[in-house]
């Protein structure tokens, strides 16, 4: 009896490797993590991401400046390369700027001004979520004593997120012709990316714009200022495998 062996295209054997792999793990990774940082161009899978983020807004002369916060020279102490953590002013721009007249007595990188821009290809359809880690350390100057006392707060309430979700033309909840795919899960502490994004289609996607700043308090006695530490994990998943995965029925959706 002839034996019949049966060769498989090693195209057809890599593709079966691709998805076991898809079905055991979604593909996850963090940026700006404790244990190790991630900027601009990262390949997990063979899918290209680029993160995106940077300050703009109009100077005194009302030009538009744009820095982007990885860059040491555009942005400087904005991001510690070493702990892979960004650095922003969480307190209020306006009343900030209120209250100083030189730029180098405070953090010049505002919540307000701060943009974050998502840009993949993806190699096979798949949905994206995020979950934004932020810390907000508040330090209290005592004018009369000429001490300082820091402390945590948490600036996010239970079903609240404090960073402004945006559309692909940069408007944020409130804005006319607002249309944002991003939903805020309140329940998994995520935010999801609604729609599927398809396979070999390049996807640029404007993330966030800004949030809710912290409102300094300022007396007679002593004055705030608000350091907002940032931590963001990004995970992408097969998109007919997202149950699985991450243990949720649907996408969630209904709005930011």
């Amino acid at each position: 009896m002839k034996q019949i062996v049966k060769r498989h295209s090693p195209y057809i054997i890599l593709l079966i490797i691709v998805l076991v792999l898809s079905i055991i793990i979604p593909l996850t990774f963090s940026w700006l993590s404790k244990d190790g940082s991630i900027e601009g161009d990262i390949t997990i899978g063979g899918m290209e991401v680029e993160i995106k983020a940077f300050f703009e807004y109009l100077d005194e002369n009302e030009v538009l400046v744009t820095k982007n916060a990885f860059d040491p020279t555009a942005a400087p102490n904005c991001y510690d390369s070493e702990k892979g953590l960004l650095y922003i002013n969480g307190a209020l721009k306006s009343i900030v700027l209120e209250q100083y007249e030189e730029e180098g007595e405070y953090n010049p990188y505002f919540l307000d001004d701060f943009k974050v821009k998502i840009e993949l290809t993806p190699d096979i359809t798949s949905y994206l979520r995020i979950k934004v880690f932020d810390e907000w350390k508040v330090t209290r100057f005592y004018y009369s004593f000429n001490t300082e006392q820091i402390y945590s707060i948490y600036h996010e309430g239970d079903n609240i997120f404090p960073f402004h979700l945006t559309d692909e033309d940069w408007r944020v909840s409130g804005e006319v012709g607002y249309d944002s795919s991003w939903y805020y899960d309140a329940e998994t502490k995520y935010v999801y990316y609604t729609e599927p994004l398809e396979k070999g289609v390049l996807a640029s996607l404007p993330f966030i714009f800004g949030g809710d700043a912290y409102l300094p308090r300022i007396s007679r006695t002593y004055i705030d200022t608000c350091d907002l530490i940032l931590n963001i994990k990004v995970e992408i998943v097969q998109a007919n495998r997202f149950s699985q995965i991450w243990g949720i029925d649907e996408i969630p959706h209904g709005g930011s």
